[in-house]
């Protein structure tokens, strides 16, 4: 035989009944068989711990409470449910300030009882009915409710909560809620602020948030009242915090800080990096190469580690990985990254684009490099030393490989950027003079350098011994640059070009050579003044090549064309990679113009 639906009602209300008298700072008002249009009557609340009197009193929250026999249990032993409830009561209550509904659900025989609930402040309830509005639902919506824990410290919180957030709010037709911040908006917010009674920590306050109690706040630029934030049942909300506690294994520390993730009913995920998460509660580790080679490398070298041992230290407390199990592409691949950060400080180059940017072509090149320094391609390397001119991103980086013939390891040094090691000139007697390094690059390297170090290069040209047995690689050096600059218009290698020249001087001026090389730096930077073609003019050359350059940078095509088809086959091909041959063939394109 079934229960009336006035005996399941006033169990229900009962129930609540009982939890309401158990706190001292809380009372009931409700009401049997609905004698209110929407409401089943009030929950009073005063002032924690003090008696109930006028003066104490705090606030008179409303409340709807449902009853409900569970005979198939399909919401009893639940921790959260969905029930419908009708539309037209939630217009009331929006109207209002809301409401702190209560579905009571019980077994046959009475003996156990359920309460669930949900609060449903005005936010919220203006959620609800766009929803309802969209699906085109006329009758109900389903409403989310929470298994309320049967305590009265606990529905006093909720009853407080409800409280605080109400009056927070006002009515439904007032601005505050009218004006609640969509999801969609959410860029615009400028700040972000809630308060949750009774939670203690952020693990009590995220339950709160997930179970609908506590409402979000938002801030808008130019507009600093906080405005409630809509209101999803399906969303997710996290707690990222920085954490600076050191994390290790066994006595060696990996990160001194880094970033914990709480997600309610997910548990505690540590970010230690961009490339790597740990999930505490699953003991499961996703890595994603992101960042730069530094971070990867720390990272490889905690999962390889972490891979002997079972678990990890932060600072004095213990954590369980259980067994790491590891694929092993993955194991290479954080050898990869260990053994690349080797080589990239071996040949000083300190490259930091992130991972999760570059290009296939770019890790083929990284992979290149460690493949080098690996002997992989010592079958190729004729002599003992070797110029490898490494091309990452598109430009190069010049190496030097001392190939070892009993280990399968080579040296690597970097061919331009190093104090490592030093390039000279020699006399007959077998003294040796120091000359810039990047006298040694070709043509084609020096002018597409992954990067120009100005000030290093300026350091090489000081370094140099000026004398009558490096001067001729020193002038060669400054016709580098200035042919470098008119690969890239880059002024600083001109000015560099002209350093050189400067350095020389002392032995080379008054020379035709020097005097024109000197001209046609002054040429590129900045035209020629009257007091410089004089200079020009007064250049007595010595032979056709002078007098090709001083036709060339006269502009004079035709006497320019004259003196090459003068030139030896032997000097045409001397001066063939001279700078001074890129002005002649602009005069061609200006010619033809």
């Amino acid at each position: 035989m079934d229960l009336p639906k006035a005996k399941i009602e006033d169990r229900a209300i009962r129930s609540l009944e009982n939890i309401v008298d158990d706190h001292f700072t809380m009372q009931s008002q409700f009401n049997r068989l609905d004698k209110e249009m929407s409401w089943d009557g009030y929950i009073e609340i005063f002032k924690k711990n003090a008696e109930q009197s006028k003066e104490n009193y705090d606030d008179k929250v409303p409340v709807q409470i449902k009853g409900h026999i569970d005979k198939e249990q399909n919401y009893i032993n639940k921790k959260r449910i969905t029930y419908p409830v009708k539309i037209a009561d939630l217009k009331v209550y929006f109207r209002d300030r809301g409401v702190l509904y209560f579905e009571i659900f019980m077994s046959e025989d009475g003996k156990r009882r359920e309460i669930f609930y949900s609060s449903l402040f005005p936010s919220k309830i203006k959620s609800y009915l766009e929803t309802a509005e969209k699906k085109g639902n006329k009758g109900s919506i389903n409403i989310s409710f929470s298994k309320l824990e049967k305590t009265a410290d606990r529905l006093y919180i909720i009853v407080k909560q409800f409280s605080n957030e109400s009056r927070k709010q006002g009515f439904g037709i007032g601005p505050t809620v009218q004006n609640t911040i969509m999801i969609k908006d959410i860029e615009k917010v400028t700040s972000i602020t809630a308060s949750a009674v009774g939670a203690s920590n952020q693990f009590e306050f995220l339950q709160r948030l997930s179970e609908g109690d506590v409402c979000l706040y938002g801030t808008l630029e130019g507009c600093p009242i906080p405005l409630p934030l809509e209101w999803h049942d399906d969303s997710t909300y996290v707690i990222r915090e920085r954490v600076h506690k050191t994390l290790g294994i066994e006595s060696r520390v990996f990160y001194k800080e880094y970033e914990a993730e709480t997600i309610f009913n997910e548990g505690i995920i540590l970010i230690l990096s961009e490339n790597l998460e740990i999930d505490l509660v699953k003991g499961k580790v996703r890595f994603k190469e992101k960042s730069g080679i530094k971070q990867l490398r720390i990272d490889a070298e905690f999962l390889l580690c972490a891979k002997q041992n079972a678990s990890f230290t932060i600072e004095d407390r213990n954590f369980q990985f259980g067994k790491l199990d590891m694929p092993k592409r993955l194991e290479d691949k954080l050898n990869f990254y260990i053994q690349l950060d080797d080589v990239l400080q071996m040949i000083e180059f300190d490259f930091k684009k992130p991972f999760k940017i570059i290009s296939k072509q770019t890790k083929q090149q990284l992979e290149s490099i460690v493949a080098m320094r690996n002997g992989l391609y010592n079958e190729d390397l004729t002599d003992k030393q070797h110029i490898f001119n490494w091309k990452i991103e598109d430009k190069y980086m010049p190496i030097i490989v001392s190939r070892h013939e009993n280990d399968e390891k080579n040296d690597l040094m970097n061919a331009i950027y190093t104090r490592k090691y030093q390039t000279f000139d020699s006399d007959e007697k077998g003294n040796y003079f120091k000359v810039p390094l990047f006298v040694i690059l070709d043509q084609y390297v020096l002018n597409d350098l992954y990067y120009y170090d100005y000030t290093y290069i300026r350091e090489q040209i000081d370094k140099a011994d000026v004398n009558e047995y490096t001067v001729g690689t020193l002038n060669q050096a400054a016709l580098s640059l200035i042919n470098a600059y008119d690969a890239t218009n880059n002024l600083e290698l001109l000015d560099l070009a002209e350093y050189q020249l400067n350095r020389i001087e002392i032995l080379e001026k008054g020379k035709s050579y020097y005097v024109l090389n000197c001209l046609q730096i002054k040429y590129r930077k900045q035209g020629f003044q009257k007091e410089d073609r004089k200079h020009l003019l007064e250049i007595q050359p010595e032979d056709n090549v002078v007098s090709f350059g001083k036709s060339v940078l006269l502009q004079q095509k035709g006497d320019a064309d004259n003196y090459y088809k003068k030139l030896t086959d032997e000097e045409k091909e001397d001066i063939k990679d001279y700078p001074i041959m890129y002005l002649y063939r602009k005069l061609d394109i200006e010619d033809g113009c």
